[in-house]
């Protein structure tokens, strides 16, 4: 109380006054005495938990305990012991749809067949997971010079692989009417952007195989395939991106 009457005349310049006035009190507090109280109190706490800790009821009533879970825990393990289990193993299909290849399907024009002279892009993949997965062609954009494939209904194409099967995946093709002027017009560049999702054979997909490609394709004169007079389907592509991704 003497410490705080000596400060007293701070709490007369308002808020701040008071403020500073507490302050100082708290500091020229007697340290000495207010650290032997602590220490003596936080002793007397210490001996009474440790008492506590060592009375005879305190053993008995964490022994029962103790005792009964044990029991309840070892019965429980027993009983369950026997009812079968059904163990489902979880495979990892990270990275397990690989791309192998992507090329042109090409029909001469002298063929005798409604399809003569259309042009048709395939695709390769294979199954690396650990076991049979369901793939599905989600889309598909090919693209020559400036012309798009018909448009590709997602999801048309699907079907399933067996470990370490492969399979082609076409997303239709160009109709001869539509690329006759690409006829024995030398190289002509194109893209592809194909996207396919792929996962477990009973569930739905969990992953998503995209690859982007950059192509080169010369078609002979006439749209007619005759390797003896050296008429022949001129193709390359290189890969631009290819990404697997899960879902």
């Amino acid at each position: 109380m003497a410490d705080d009457n000596k400060f007293k005349w701070l709490r007369s310049f308002g808020a701040w006054g008071g403020h500073a006035a507490t302050v100082l009190t708290f500091l020229t507090t007697n340290w000495g005495l207010t650290l032997a109280t602590i220490l003596a109190v936080g002793t007397w706490l210490n001996k009474w938990a440790w008492g506590l800790v060592v009375t005879p009821a305190i053993y008995a009533s964490a022994g029962v305990f103790l005792f009964v879970l044990w029991t309840i825990v070892g019965l429980t393990y027993l009983f369950d012991r026997r009812r079968p289990r059904e163990i489902r193993a979880h495979l990892d299909y990270r990275y397990g749809l690989t791309f192998e290849g992507f090329g042109p399907q090409f029909i001469s024009s002298d063929a005798g067949v409604p399809q003569a002279g259309c042009v048709g892009f395939s695709t390769q993949i294979r199954n690396f997971t650990p076991g049979p997965i369901k793939y599905s062609l989600e889309a598909a954009d090919i693209r020559i010079d400036n012309r798009a494939n018909p448009k590709y209904k997602a999801n048309t194409t699907k079907g399933y692989m067996a470990r370490g099967g492969g399979k082609t995946v076409s997303p239709g093709h160009y109709p001869a009417k539509e690329i006759k002027d690409f006829y024995g017009a030398g190289a002509v560049e194109g893209t592809a952007d194909i996207a396919i999702t792929y996962g477990p054979p009973d569930g739905p997909p969990i992953r998503r195989l995209k690859i982007s490609l950059e192509f080169a394709i010369s078609i002979p004169t006439d749209g007619i395939l005759n390797p003896l007079l050296g008429h022949q389907l001129g193709w390359s592509y290189n890969i631009v991106s290819e990404e697997d991704e899960p879902i």
